[in-house]
């Protein structure tokens, strides 16, 4: 994390930048993608059940490596991940969160543009998983559009806007502010 979270930023900021090409951006995440399941080492015997977590992205969230990445995270600080991939219609969201019933849902959210998509998931999970229960969104912004939040306050949604951030929770023993 602490090498593939700065590189990807760098490599995010010089496409930005138009300093390298969509094909040299995409090179760089196979590689990364390829280095990370080579060090990847599956759980042993779990120590702690700390419960069930979805991490997953909205339709139209193109980019998984993140959400690969705090998955891997979870499962190995004792967490049963279901990971989901990115780019899925909320009604397959829902259906396994449904069908699973976490503790947790993480949703990834990398573009602006994703914001509707994250409060419609978060708004359409809240009769299945009911008022009270924490979601976690991993964002690469604090605010929606137009500078607003991404969620309302008072929806129990724990906003990180980096790894290091809900790393330092996980390691604090919980998965949420």
């Amino acid at each position: 994390l602490d090498v593939f979270q700065p590189t990807l930023y760098e490599v995010g900021a010089r496409w930005e930048a138009n300093r390298i090409s969509v094909a040299q951006e995409h090179i760089a995440t196979a590689i990364t993608q390829f280095v990370m399941a080579r060090v990847y080492e599956p759980p042993g015997d779990r120590q702690a059940d700390r419960g069930t977590v979805v991490p997953t992205g909205v339709e139209g969230e193109l980019h998984n490596i993140g959400v690969v990445m705090v998955g891997d995270l979870l499962e190995s600080s004792g967490w049963q991940v279901h990971f989901l991939g990115t780019n899925l219609p909320a009604t397959s969201i829902l259906n396994v969160i449904r069908e699973k019933a976490p503790s947790h849902v993480g949703i990834s959210a990398t573009m602006l543009f994703n914001v509707p998509a994250v409060r419609h998931l978060v708004a359409a999970m809240r009769p299945r998983i009911g008022a009270h229960q924490l979601v976690n969104v991993l964002a690469d912004a604090s605010s929606g559009p137009k500078g607003g939040p991404i969620v309302d306050e008072d929806s129990h949604v724990s906003l990180y806007d980096s790894f290091s951030s809900l790393r330092r929770n996980i390691s604090e023993g919980s998965a949420h502010g």
